[in-house]
């Protein structure tokens, strides 16, 4: 099935939004590499790739452009719904709580950590196992 340009531009944005941040940033060599792999089937033209990211930049994804070394483009999206440090107060909440599973614990984390790029989702804490007394109760009044 032949997939639109739609396609093309919802996955750039997906790319940028799960790969970049502050921290880490894309060329445009590396941003048609990554959407290779997704559509081998598609021939990638750097010059449209360029005016995807225009696209998004217009659409308010922002798309934040940085000068490298010899002049080379670099491109991220910086502009997250939570900061960092919001979004490890809410996994430390979640793994204090005693009236949540482990299971639920994992899982809220997890959805949490899609929340943000998965440079900063790996710094996030994994769920630590704690007395499971107080577990067992909710799951029976849940």
């Amino acid at each position: 099935m032949e997939r639109s340009s739609n396609y093309r531009l919802l996955k750039i944005r997906e790319i940028l939004f799960q790969q970049t941040d502050d921290q880490n940033e894309m060329g445009i060599s590396e941003l048609v590499d990554k959407l290779r792999e997704l559509m081998p089937e598609r021939q990638l033209d750097h010059r449209t790739i360029k005016k995807d990211l225009e696209t998004l930049d217009d659409m308010d994804f922002e798309v934040v452009t940085n000068k490298g070394k010899f002049g080379k483009n670099y491109y991220s999206h910086q502009t997250r719904l939570f900061e960092t440090y919001q979004l490890r107060l809410m996994v430390d909440a979640i793994l204090s709580a005693k009236f949540i599973t482990t299971k639920e614990k994992k899982l809220l984390i997890e959805k949490l950590k899609q929340l943000t790029s998965k440079q900063i989702a790996r710094t996030l804490p994994e769920p630590v196992l704690f007395s499971q007394s107080a577990n067992i109760d909710y799951e029976l009044v849940k």
